[in-house]
């Protein structure tokens, strides 16, 4: 097992703004503290990941990295070197076809739009990965499409606080892996946490809280292999033979967002919570094709031979309402191979299911000359559950593209212009609101359908309605309450 060293680094740091970039040179000092087992683990009972967790892709000529001893804070709320590696595996079907999907339009807009940046410190020659993985020089040519992959996410999410990306350049060793992520902190029990004695990961902590909590860690660990032949290009016009890097950032990013959970396998036997016998987020919309939660003891107790059946079953289910509203309505099937592949098995969508389709990117694998710059609505609905904040627009008729709301300030009817570019594809009006009283108080998704809904309140009595939209026609409303209390603010 390798581990980081103490040393000093020069850093070369690229501040992402969706496009806007910020040369800053510095000296950045990282000290990794590993303090002995016994002394630190004993009282909490810690599992360290396993060594089989990694024998699978190893049998296969993949490359992982070891696991990393878990440093528990003082007050038990706080996780590091837990992030389990996560695996992005080259197809090796080379006559696979290879598809293109482009970034929706609203994802490449004008910098001061996004509701998130990233801070992407580029690790020089002669450093370090967090697994001890010998760094080269980061080719300057690749920080482009890394940057605009940090924009599309850039203009996704809503984050307050900069995420913190530290990159790797390295010679894995391998023809098979991609690049892989982790490695970041995670939390429990902080001030603003959805769940209680649940595990975030540091990127998607820090976006609830509002704040940075852990200001000296970076929020995620990524590691990309400088033995593909890579294409730096934005525009997805990926050669045959060559790989998308920009797709590539675009998938091992998603994974620093949360798209990973904590569950292990060792022998037959699975377990999950890190032994903190806390859960991910993530691992809590987890089900069995019976729609047993695997983090329920009662029918899994932890650790188990029953959790590593179902992990290695084909039958694993995430069970988020608004991943599953963006899949037609039905429970999201997850990457469960029959024999446990650690680094991919879990933490990506089936493959068999979304390959080649617009939910393509979080698939376990890659083909040259494919190139996925869209998330795709299942990827995005998963974060959504998870708890991140997505960007809103007025987005109608879910084209990804902004549209046009209007209201008749003298008859209150009210009009929409479905938009490409800067041209009116088409448009309509959904309905006439006569009464003044009833006032748009903003727009939402609020079914998950990826189609921005009217919200309404009206002025005297607090009562709140809302128009689920399908393009200018109302596909359905009504009120979820009212708030007589006018001193109650929506705040939009």
């Amino acid at each position: 097992m390798r581990w980081p060293t103490r040393e000093m680094w020069n850093i070369i740091e690229v501040e992402s703004n969706a496009g806007t970039h910020k040369m800053i040179t510095k000296l950045l000092k990282v000290s990794f503290v590993i303090v002995a087992v016994g002394f630190l683990f004993a009282p909490y009972g810690l599992a360290m990941p396993n060594d089989d967790d990694f024998s699978v892709l190893s049998r296969l000529g993949y490359f992982a990295p070891a696991p990393l001893e878990l440093e528990l804070s003082s007050d038990g709320k706080t996780l590091y070197n837990a992030g389990f590696p996560v695996v992005y595996v080259a197809h090796p079907d080379s006559s696979h076809e290879p598809v293109r999907i482009p970034a929706p339009f609203y994802l490449l807009t004008a910098p001061e739009s996004a509701t998130a940046t990233f801070s992407i410190t580029y690790v020089p020659n002669g450093g370090t990965d967090l697994w001890g993985e010998p760094c080269y020089t980061f080719p300057s040519e690749g920080q482009t499409p890394f940057n605009a992959a940090a924009s599309i996410w850039g203009n996704i999410i809503q984050s307050a606080v900069p995420i913190t990306i530290r990159a790797c350049w390295a010679d894995l060793g391998s023809s098979s892996i991609l690049g892989y992520s982790g490695g970041g902190p995670l939390r429990r029990d902080f001030s603003s946490a959805p769940r209680p004695l649940t595990w975030y990961s540091g990127s998607l902590t820090n976006a609830l809280a509002g704040s940075d909590l852990d200001p000296s860690y970076f929020d995620m660990h990524i590691t990309y292999n400088l033995n593909f032949s890579w294409y730096y290009g934005t525009d997805g016009l990926t050669p045959a033979g060559q790989y998308d890097l920009m797709s590539v950032v675009l998938h091992e990013i998603a994974h620093g967002l949360n798209f990973s959970g904590s569950m292990s396998y060792s022998a037959g036997s699975g377990s999950w919570g890190y032994g903190t016998g806390y859960p991910n987020i993530y691992d809590t919309f987890m089900r069995d094709g019976s729609g047993n939660q695997l983090i329920d003891t009662g029918v899994y107790p932890n650790p188990s031979t029953a959790i590593g059946t179902a992990l290695t079953s084909n039958n694993i289910w995430f069970h988020g309402s608004n991943a599953m509203a963006a899949n037609g309505g039905v429970r999201v099937k997850m990457y469960a191979p029959s024999t446990w592949a650690g680094g991919s098995s879990y933490s990506h969508l089936d493959y068999t299911t979304f390959n080649d389709t617009e939910n393509e990117l979080m698939v376990y694998a890659f083909s040259s000359g494919e190139s996925v710059h869209d998330p795709g609505p299942v990827t995005e609905g998963l974060l959504k559950d998870l708890g991140w904040h997505k960007k809103v627009d007025f987005d109608f008729d879910g084209d990804r593209k902004s549209d046009i709301l209007w209201q008749y300030a003298t008859d209150g009817t009210v009009a929409i212009w479905l938009m490409n570019g800067v041209a009116i594809a088409s448009g309509g009006s959904p309905g006439v609101v006569s009464d003044p009283n009833w006032e748009i108080k903003g727009v939402g998704d609020f079914d998950g359908d990826r189609k921005s809904d009217i919200l309404w309140q009206y002025a005297t009595d607090g009562s709140v309605a809302i128009w689920l939209m399908n393009g200018v026609a109302i596909a359905s409303g009504g009120s979820p309450g009212v708030v007589s209390d006018l001193d109650w603010e929506i705040m939009n």
